[in-house]
């Protein structure tokens, strides 16, 4: 059997001074040589050999490729290395003998870094490596200088056998390289292998290998970070991310820091698909990311190209968002990049194609097959062939003519009629059969863990299945020469093959599987991937899918965190896994089920939806914290109650000792939201700060964002107003960072808000006008419409009253717009126009229910005071200042008697909440309509001004700000005339 002996000088030595150099060394020479088919035998450290057990005399293939391989390894170590020396030979008999045999041969030739080489196996393998003799002293020798070309059945890669000049040179002609800048070409051809090579190698030729390059490709379904804009999110590397700022304008960078904390995000691993409503973030970030590389490149006098792969397998919205970043690129000059795309088929690329130049690849003809096979086989191959049967069964790809030649001996045996059925697959799985086992066990493992893990994620599950990762390394660089793993995706490319590989390897399969299983379940537990129906069917027998519930429970909760109800509903409704598993696992996803269902009808605001599931399933689900927690939220937005809050305590207990602090934080937020509902607003702030310590420990980006956000509010209910100034910028950018861009708009709102109570009007309308633009990049019609009015309420008091009327009348009626409306007339003095507008408002005026978890833009106070102000009265801060300002009006207008009796029900009657921020205003309002004497004087004026100055200053006391302080008594247009007024009677 052939041997291969390994000696490196002074080995000993070099183990003590640098044994990582050793360690590293010996596995990828290990590693080079096991790939194809040779053992390792341990022979101490002056000696690695290697022997092919399997091999006959004129099985060559494997021993020839490790020999190359291993030298062009030991010549890469040249400097790191005293010297080294290898020796090939055809010997029998127990490896301890070879070794002593070979240890001998060695100490004969004294010259080092060389590959001797027996006479018999010269013998043997003369037609395969270049060989020559030279003398040794006195010792006549013989070293391998290289492989002769064209040796052996098969040479080279599939790359090599893809490449070809003419269709290099007719692609670089296409792309004009005297006029390089903006558009796109599109390269469409049957051999996707052979598409990405040459279009690769006329990519090589505009740019040099250093160059960090775009490249964008498809994902299998299930992959991470797929979604409707997966492949574009493939372009973006981490060096290119922190380049960009650099080449922005200062204006371009402005809007690049908005988006950078979510693309940044994007290239950590397992990064969840993005939500479709992110859609437009995304499009300004490639825009600004792909003019600042153009730029880069062209300061360098590099043709920037984009380099997008297999286009035809793109999503729709990728390949149409792609149209528009090309229309982009087309306008900019030399700020525009190049797009070079490949395709299989045209088909569904006519948005794309109505902006491209389109590039016909033909499949290469028997002259083109004839010249491929001559420069990679040798003579007794090709003359054996059958050219014919070698095209057809090809069907003149690149990866079925290697497969081809690597069978030949095998379908050259038999006949048409046995090889009518016979088609890629099966060329593909001669070459899988004649693998060695293990290297099989890592194909399986790729065709497994592949469509689901980032590949940065790989060298974990290597380590868990026990392979050493520089073996790993080598295999699959094998498998990709082979075209048996895609060289960009790193996925298995013959799938199909799998149940053939199951059957084959037997038990070790199904421990492969199970490891990839636990691995998968890991990856998904902790954020690494993205669960989808295919994870689900895959781990479908995995411990008789008692992993199932807990991967679907957690896939459901990602979606429904993100708002992407489309999706959530079709995993919840349309794509539920079989229930064919262990009773435990089945109840278990029942209740998942149930949950899921139930958290997005809560989070819809669908009421009837929720009740129909808690009915349907109060009979037949299980019991779980996430299932408590949901009917909490379903009792609190049908009434708040006391089951509210037992049934929150009682979730809170479940996931203390499930041991969740994901739910645990989750729990303690919504049971925060209870505590506020009844005006407990500073306890309500303990519990949220509670569940930010439980969410950040658990690493829950959502919870930590939410409790961010209702720290907060309770601030601006309380009247901290600095603080909720300083958090609300910084809580827009950590929700920027995550994704969350409602909670950016709700920031936009509430420092907006804080503004306006602040009396800065100018810069309350610079807020407002943030927060509208946000809500129409974002797509939020209910946010956009909320913006608008505050913006207009800005301008009332901003000293323009009829450019808020035309803004407000043009958007059609709602309570709130008509409260600002009444609010312009005021101003203008339209008394009688004013009462008209605040009692149609009142008309108007509808219980909303309260939400837990939702972020409401039914009005401007929704979610804000609205969680603390009337959730159990059902009588909210709108109609509160409805009711105020429509009683000062009538009274102002003449009708003393019916205002103060207005203002009287409000005070008294209605007893407004301590905990509407409003309060004061509400008194201030009743005091100044008061007379001093007479039957309509309920109340002494002098004593309900005071209870106004009380509440103004028991809220001005709460900020932290002087400057803060003075604007809110002095600039506030209310508050001003409230000190003005009470300073008249010695009260301030």
């Amino acid at each position: 059997m052939y041997r291969i002996a390994v000696e490196i000088h002074g080995l000993k030595q070099l183990v003590r001074l640098s044994p990582s150099l050793v360690d590293d060394l010996r596995r990828q020479v290990v590693a080079a040589v096991e790939v194809e088919g040779g053992a390792f035998y341990d022979d101490g450290p002056s000696l690695w050999l290697f022997s092919f057990d399997r091999s006959e005399s004129h099985d060559h293939d494997g021993v020839v490729s490790s020999v190359m391989h291993v030298q062009s390894i030991l010549s890469t170590r040249d400097g790191e290395l005293s010297g080294w020396s290898m020796f090939v030979d055809y010997v029998p008999g127990p490896a301890s003998a070879a070794a002593d045999h070979l240890r001998d041969r060695l100490l004969t030739v004294d010259r080092d870094n060389v590959v001797w080489i027996s006479e018999q196996a010269a013998g043997l393998l003369d037609h395969h490596l270049r060989i020559e003799e030279v003398t040794v002293g006195s010792v006549a020798a013989r070293c391998v200088l290289g492989r002769v070309d064209g040796s052996g059945p098969v040479q080279g890669s599939v790359e090599e056998f893809a490449r070809d000049d003419a269709t290099v040179d007719a692609l670089l002609d296409a792309l004009d390289l005297n006029n390089p800048v903006g558009g796109v070409l599109v390269v469409v051809g049957d051999d996707s292998i052979a598409l990405r090579v040459n279009v690769q190698s006329a990519l090589d030729t505009l740019q040099p290998g250093d160059v960090d390059r775009i490249v964008a490709y498809a994902h299998d379904d299930g992959a991470p970070g797929i979604g409707q804009y997966g492949p574009l999110q493939a372009m973006l590397t981490a060096f290119g991310v922190h380049q960009t700022r650099h080449w922005l304008s200062g204006t371009e960078a402005a809007v690049w820091d908005g988006r950078a904390g979510i693309v940044e995000a994007m290239l950590q691993p397992g990064m969840p698909a993005l939500p479709d409503d992110f859609a437009t973030d995304l499009f300004v970030a490639l825009d600004l990311y792909l003019r600042a590389y153009a730029r880069r490149l062209v300061a360098s006098t590099l043709v920037p190209v984009v380099f997008c792969i297999d286009i035809d397998r793109w999503p729709k919205a990728s390949v149409e968002m792609l149209s528009r970043l090309v229309g982009q690129a087309a306008g900019l000059g030399d700020d525009g990049a190049v797009f070079l795309a490949t395709a299989q088929s045209a088909a569904g690329l006519t948005s794309l194609l109505s902006v491209a130049r389109k590039l016909r690849f033909s499949s290469p003809g028997v002259t083109r097959i004839r010249d491929i096979v001559t420069g990679r086989t040798d003579d007794a191959t090709r003359r054996n062939l059958n050219w014919r049967r070698l095209v057809r069964l090809s069907q003149s790809r690149c990866d079925g003519v290697m497969h081809y030649l690597l069978g030949a001996s095998h379908w050259e045996q038999l006949s048409d009629d046995e090889l009518a059925e016979t088609g890629a697959d099966d060329l593909a799985w001669r070459v899988v059969e004649s693998l060695d086992s293990d290297v099989q066990e890592i194909l399986l493992a790729v065709t497994y863990i592949a469509p689901f893990v980032d590949r940065r994620l790989l060298p974990e599950v290597w380590s868990v299945l026990g392979f050493d990762e520089i073996r790993v390394t080598s295999v699959l660089e094998r498998l990709r020469e082979l075209a048996l793993v895609d060289a960009v995706s790193g996925r298995a490319r013959y799938p199909v093959l799998q149940r053939r590989l199951e059957r084959t390897l037997g038990r070790s399969a199904r421990s492969v599987y199970a490891t990839v299983s636990d691995r998968l379940v890991a990856f998904v537990e902790r954020g690494s991937v993205r669960c989808s129906d295919c994870l689900l069917r895959f781990l479908e027998l995995h411990n008789d899918g008692q992993s199932i519930p807990d991967v679907y429970r957690r896939s459901v909760k990602v979606l429904l965190d993100q708002r992407s109800f489309q999706d959530a509903h079709r995993l919840l409704y349309d794509a539920v896994p079989p229930v064919g598993f262990a009773p435990s696992a089945r109840n278990r996803m029942q209740t998942a089920i149930a949950a899921g269902r139930l958290r997005l009808a809560n989070l819809q605001g669908n009421t009837q939806a929720a009740l129909r599931v808690r009915a349907s399933l109060d009979a037949s689900a299980g019991d779980s914290a996430d299932l408590t927690l949901e009917r909490a939220r379903l009792s609190f937005r049908d009434r708040p109650s006391r089951e509210t809050v037992t049934l929150l305590k009682r979730a809170i207990v479940e996931y203390q000792e499930s041991d969740d602090t994901v739910g645990l934080a989750r729990a303690n937020l919504d049971l925060g939201l209870v505590l506020i509902g009844q005006e407990e607003v500073l306890e309500a702030r303990e519990y949220f700060q509670m569940a930010s310590r439980l969410a950040n420990d658990s690493g829950d980006v959502l919870e930590r964002v939410r409790a961010a956000r209702l720290v907060l509010l309770c601030d601006y209910i309380h009247g901290n107003l600095s603080r909720v100034l300083d958090h609300a910028t910084a809580l827009e950018q950590f929700a920027g960072n995550a994704g969350m861009r409602e909670v950016q708009l709700w920031s936009d709102l509430a420092r907006g808000r804080v503004l306006f109570e602040l009396g800065r009007y100018e810069a309350a309308l610079d807020a407002f006008s943030i927060g509208r633009a946000r809500s129409r990049v974002i797509g939020s019609t209910s946010g956009e419409r909320v913006m608008e009015r505050w913006l207009a309420r800005a301008h009332i008091y901003n000293e323009h009253p009829k450019r808020a009327i035309a803004i407000l009348e043009s958007r059609g009626e709602n309570p709130e717009s008509l409260l600002f409306v009444a609010e312009a007339r005021h101003r203008l003095g339209e008394y009688r126009a004013a009462i008209g507008a605040l009692d149609r408002a009142r008309e108007l005026l509808t219980h909303v229910p309260g939400q837990l978890e939702s972020i409401s833009w039914d009005t401007g106070f929704a979610s804000l005071e609205d969680h603390a102000v009337g959730v159990v009265s059902g009588s909210r801060v709108l109609e509160h200042l409805i009711r105020a300002l429509r009683g000062y009006l009538l009274a102002e207008s003449g009708e003393r008697a019916e205002g103060v009796h207005e203002m009287h029900r409000l005070t008294r009657e209605a007893r407004v909440s301590d905990s509407d921020p409003h309060v004061g205003l509400y008194y201030y309002l009743y005091s100044a309509i008061l007379p001093e004497s007479g039957e309509l004087s309920l109340e002494d004026g002098i004593t309900v001004l005071g209870k106004a100055v009380r509440f103004i200053q028991q809220r001005t006391s709460r900020m932290e700000r002087y400057a803060d302080k003075t604007d809110f008594l002095r600039k506030n247009y209310w508050n001003a005339r409230l000190v003005s007024h009470a300073g008249a009677h010695n009260l301030v």
